[in-house]
């Protein structure tokens, strides 16, 4: 899949509209870290693995307070 993937989601051609400003994409990015080059990326991808940071567990997404 070629580009980022926001810009995949955000597609101005898709069915669904989208309301993500340029602003709010770059935010997006910046936190997800798809702003830096594909090696910093890989990089900070491995670091995590080796320290242990696997994601989200099953365990907090279920604990996570839902609203009523």
């Amino acid at each position: 899949m070629p580009g980022d993937p926001l810009s995949y989601l955000t597609d101005p051609g898709a069915d669904i509209p989208s309301r993500m400003t340029e602003e709010k994409m770059e935010l997006l990015l910046a936190y997800y870290g798809l702003d830096k080059p594909l090696s910093e990326q890989y990089i900070n991808y491995m670091v995590g693995i080796i320290r242990g940071d696997l994601g989200w567990s099953i365990s907090s997404i279920v604990a996570y307070p839902h609203p009523p």
